[in-house]
């Protein structure tokens, strides 16, 4: 742990650049430690490509709405990396002949972050951080239809240059209103860089925590939600995803339907760390200071997010995971 990170000069829930940098630190540092320096995250770009995949959907109920993915991500990841056609209802097929869930899942992932997000734009909200941003579009996407939202995306230097990248070939430039955080874990003092970017503690946020818990130590996940619930404003928000311990036993046991993700993980240094117990979830976030306000399961992701024109379901994402929702209460709450 870098103390210079810390700050010393009061106690952590009262000081904006020791808590955030803090939690950002544990946050990213833990799940991008086993990638190699100068790297894009290998599940980055898998996310990203599947999104791309999704939003050829012709069903608009089922349809991923991240049009813009398809530009941030290598063009031919889908057919080198994950051996899937360009074609959708070809690639829908060959995904159901494998028995594989993680593209329903990030359908359905995408869509209920995306109705969170839009949900509290309409609500009056001003500033986004994205915690390990990766390829997401949402600054991008969203920028129109609320152009006084603030974006900050987080994440390693390598990562947010191959952005930088993608975005200027697809936009042509970085709009207004994104701001970019690249932690430099030598040099940065990530509190003191999110400042001088404009970001304002004192207002309401929504926090985006997207495909992260699941690689990291228990304590990371826990000093995050903690440092979150006593640093930001509250009425502040946390959506995140996380995989049920019970699930995480039958992979790390070589249960059959997780063997072949558990490697390809595995080969990118990427694999699962953590868990919750099922209905084990208010108690952890209330642990840590905060509300639970929602959390989804794999039934309410389908009839939600992934039940097409005609009443049916795509497919079904895993039963091991979960979409939450969080609030930071008022205090004394």
């Amino acid at each position: 742990m870098h103390k210079k990170l810390v700050c010393r000069h009061c106690p952590l829930p009262a000081c904006f650049p020791g808590w955030l940098a803090l939690a950002l630190l544990l946050a990213l540092a833990s799940a991008a430690g086993a990638v190699p320096p100068g790297k894009v995250s290998w599940t980055s770009q898998v996310t990203a490509a599947y999104r791309a995949l999704g939003a050829l959907d012709p069903d608009p109920l089922t349809r991923n709405p991240d049009y813009l993915a398809a530009r941030f991500v290598d063009k031919d990841f889908l057919g080198q990396q994950l051996y899937l056609p360009a074609d959708f209802s070809q690639a829908l097929e060959a995904i159901r002949r494998r028995g594989s869930r993680t593209f329903f899942y990030i359908t359905a992932r995408t869509k209920y972050i995306d109705q969170v997000l839009a949900q509290e734009a309409a609500a009056g909200l001003k500033q986004v951080i994205i915690l390990g941003t990766g390829l997401d579009s949402r600054p991008y996407r969203f920028r129109r239809q609320y152009p006084g939202l603030r974006f900050f995306e987080v994440d390693l230097p390598a990562t947010l240059a191959y952005k930088q990248q993608q975005v200027e070939a697809a936009l042509g430039s970085k709009p207004a209103g994104v701001t970019y955080v690249a932690v430099d874990f030598d040099k940065d003092d990530l509190g003191q860089t999110l400042a001088r970017a404009g970001y304002q503690a004192d207002r309401r946020t929504l926090f985006i925590w997207e495909g992260v818990t699941y690689y990291l130590q228990e304590a990371g996940v826990r000093a995050t939600l903690g440092l979150v619930a006593k640093g930001a404003q509250p009425g502040s928000r946390l959506v995140f995803d996380y995989l049920l311990q019970e699930a995480l036993d039958r992979i790390n046991s070589g249960d059959a339907d997780g063997r072949a993700g558990t490697a390809a993980r595995a080969r990118h240094g990427e694999p699962f760390l953590f868990g919750i117990k099922h209905g084990h979830s208010r108690g952890f976030l209330a642990q840590s200071g905060l509300v639970l306000v929602e959390e989804l399961g794999s039934q309410q992701m389908v009839s939600r997010f992934l039940t097409g024109n005609k009443g049916q379901a795509i497919g079904r994402p895993s039963q091991g995971l979960r979409l939450v929702l969080a609030e930071v209460p008022p205090p004394g709450r």
